[in-house]
């Protein structure tokens, strides 16, 4: 078995390092949120959804943050996993398919899921950090192959065309 540095040094450099992490989340979170200086007392956000894990997490944060607001998740679709999380508390709801159902919509759309990710990927890469100054994210480069950005902004570009006629 390979050893595992377990030194004191090792821990305090991974705690250091998530509570930056986290300050920079509350901080992105904080000033994303804030009207006029003042924290609502709903938010909403809003993904392409499936099992809500995002939501939870920063609800735990905000919550043991002493962030007075409730945040509740917009999908476009989402699995049975998001009925536990009402149990919770937690509001989250999908557009197409809510908490797997209607059954048959969400054995179509599961079968698609990364067709439908790739669809409402945005230009840049994934969020690394966030600024601890201003809470601005901090963005990988964009991976995705050339070609393939293309065919995603074609798909972008023709559902944004079905909404203007329609």
């Amino acid at each position: 078995f390979p050893s595992h540095d377990t030194s004191p040094q090792l821990k305090d450099k991974i705690e250091a390092s998530t509570k930056a992490i986290r300050a920079g989340v509350v901080k992105h979170f904080k000033s994303t949120i804030s009207i006029e200086g003042k924290i609502p007392e709903r938010v909403a956000i809003a993904d392409v959804g499936w099992n809500g894990t995002i939501q939870k997490l920063l609800t735990k944060i905000i919550e043991e943050e002493g962030i007075k607001t409730e945040l509740i998740g917009l999908y476009m679709m989402t699995t049975p996993a998001v009925n536990d999380l009402a149990l919770e508390g937690i509001i989250a709801k999908g557009f197409f398919v809510d908490g797997g159902h209607p059954k048959q919509e969400f054995r179509y759309l599961s079968r698609t899921l990364e067709i439908l990710e790739q669809s409402c990927s945005p230009s840049h890469g994934s969020v690394l950090s966030h600024n601890l100054k201003d809470g601005s994210p901090i963005l990988k480069p964009d991976q995705i192959p050339v070609n393939q950005r293309a065919d995603i902004q074609d798909i972008q570009d023709g559902i944004l065309n079905l909404y203007k006629i329609s």
